[in-house]
């Protein structure tokens, strides 16, 4: 009975030490801020895939062609929307483009359109070091595009990432601060901007990019793709008119 007893004490004694440093290792795992399979894994030392997988592939995709959809929210309740459309063979280049604005008074009486909201769309080509738009009657000197979001998917201004199971896409927050040089342009954010990213593992696929500005809402979603593409089959290079800017 007293070895029994001996042995009683001496068990409950090692489970209160396992139970305390269990305690003392979720405390350290809150601190940390690692939850469910992720306490695990550090604890274990096993690592899954990272955010600076996905930003790595984010970073060196080439897609062929860029399709980004905004959507505004104004805080008046009005919704705008914007379509762009960037396909690229080599160097050359068409951009399709569709966007939404709210009408000044001037352009109101100008177009003689009482709408509230005005539509701007077109079309521009791009080809071998010249571009051609609307109803111009000849190309132009000149490359690049009229919308060109250029995202730099920089690990270090993720924060609060959650990761899918498989690793190939994240959500995180990117602070106002930063979301200027993540994103290429500056939305003019008034607090942290949420980020998903999405790969197949292999190619950036799409990222989302939600913002709250003083004057509404702003939704950026861009998706891309690496079909191979040819914009001008058995077309000649076009001449251009040096002189015009």
């Amino acid at each position: 009975m007293l070895r029994f007893a001996l042995l009683r004490k001496n068990n409950e004694r090692l489970l209160g030490v396992k139970m305390k440093k269990f305690v003392i290792l979720l405390l350290v795992f809150a601190i940390l801020g690692l939850t469910g399979c992720d306490m695990i894994d550090k604890f274990m030392g096993k690592e899954g895939p990272g955010a600076s997988d996905i930003c790595a592939i984010a970073n060196s995709s080439s897609p062929t062609k860029i399709t980004t959809d905004v959507t505004y929210f104004t805080a008046r309740g009005d919704k705008l929307s914007g379509h762009y459309v960037t396909t690229t063979d080599g160097k050359d280049a068409i951009f399709d483009y569709y966007y939404e604005k709210l009408a000044t008074p001037a352009e109101s009486i100008e177009s003689g359109d009482s709408s509230r909201i005005t539509v701007y769309e077109g079309v521009v080509y791009y080809k071998d070091g010249a571009y051609f738009s609307g109803d111009w009657e000849s190309w132009r000197p000149g490359t690049g595009t009229a919308f060109d979001l250029k995202f730099s998917v920089d690990e270090k201004a993720l924060k609060d990432v959650v990761i899918n199971e498989d690793g190939s896409a994240l959500e995180a927050k990117v602070s106002k601060e930063d979301l200027a040089s993540f994103i290429g342009t500056d939305l003019g954010a008034i607090e942290d901007a949420s980020v998903n990213i999405v790969t197949n593992k292999v190619n950036l696929t799409m990222i989302i990019v939600s913002v709250k500005t003083a004057s509404g809402e702003i939704v950026v979603r861009t998706s891309y793709t690496y079909n191979q593409q040819e914009l001008f089959p058995e077309v000649e290079s076009p001449e251009t008119d040096e002189g015009v800017e």
